[in-house]
């Protein structure tokens, strides 16, 4: 089994033995580790990022443990976290490694990333896996995140779907 399998949530449970899983997990494998990389990009493209990912993918796993949530439900979200600035990579560099503030005109165009990753896992076939983890993750319960404004009642009423 494959760190990208242990990962996720361990053996195929359509088929324990093996027979017909050893094909899917390998596709499965495969784009797990797709979308891995494409987190990478991120963490090397952005040096504020160094580490990041891997920690707000690491607190998300411990949180959503802590709940006592389903181990696939776990895995999706610790994944959410690990992509979540994936949109990023849009972003010039010029904005992106601004050491000082950014003027108003700079700071919409970082408020682009959430719908720019979006649009970056459009046809990834586990895009539905991440989506809201990469889109919403600037949403706020008041209303007042971004990029949609988004408010408590609406986070509640589709926490896993779509938005």
């Amino acid at each position: 089994m494959s760190w990208v399998t242990k990962w996720w949530g361990g053996e195929s449970r359509a088929d324990p033995a093996g027979r017909e899983g050893a094909s899917r997990r390998t596709a499965a494998e495969s784009l797990l580790a797709s979308l891995l990389t494409m987190a990478w990009v991120v963490e090397a493209r952005d040096p504020y990022t160094g580490g990041h990912l891997w920690r707000v993918s690491r607190y998300a796993w411990l949180v959503a443990q802590a709940m006592g949530l389903p181990p696939a439900d776990v895995a999706r979200i610790s994944l959410g976290g690990f992509l979540h600035d994936l949109g990023k990579v849009a972003v010039p560099d010029a904005i992106l490694r601004k050491a000082g503030t950014l003027s108003a005109d700079e700071y919409a165009v970082i408020q682009t990333h959430p719908t720019m990753g979006v649009r970056m896992l459009a046809g990834h076939p586990l895009a539905t896996v991440v989506r809201n983890a990469v889109g919403l993750h600037h949403e706020r319960p008041d209303g007042r995140g971004y990029p949609r404004g988004l408010s408590n009642r609406l986070f509640c009423q589709a926490p896993r779907g779509e938005l």
